[in-house]
Order: structure tokens, then C-alpha cells, then sequence
């Protein structure tokens, strides 16, 4: 049981853009594929307008009123 939840929505604790690159980094080792700066920041700047499209309620995730659907949707991703 977690007695403490802490939330970092602004990068104060840690640096989001450091461990998102981190992350592609071992995702394109995984695909045997080299990083460039140029791909994470192509990368980047999709996920970040996904991200903000996502908040403005421009994308939804399918199946928002059946909960079943929703979860073997998020299974199959």
C-alpha cells in the first residue's frame, strides 16, 4: 500500500523531455535503429501536439462510454 503519491506536473522533480529521450533511446535500440537528435525531436513534437490535441478533447480514446471495450482496446495497443 503507497502512503505517498507525489506528482510532478511541471518538471520541478524531475526533467519529462530527459526521460521521454532516455525512453526513445532504448526503444530504438530495441528496433536496432540509431538515434539522431533530429528523429527524438521529430518524435517529439508529435507527442507533444498528441498530448495537447488529447487535452483539448481533439482525440479521445475509443470506447470512452464502455469500459470493457476501453480495456481490450488498451490491451491490444
Amino acid at each position: 500500500m503507497y502512503n505517498t503519491i507525489i506528482f510532478d506536473l511541471d518538471d520541478t522533480l524531475t526533467d519529462d523531455c530527459a526521460n521521454i529521450r532516455e525512453a526513445f533511446k532504448i526503444v530504438l535500440e530495441y528496433k536496432k535503429e540509431a538515434y539522431t537528435d533530429e528523429k527524438f525531436e521529430d518524435f517529439y513534437s508529435i507527442d507533444k501536439k498528441t498530448w495537447r490535441d488529447r487535452a483539448d478533447g481533439k482525440l479521445m480514446t475509443p470506447y470512452e462510454d464502455d469500459i470493457e471495450k476501453k480495456a481490450e482496446w488498451y490491451k491490444n495497443r
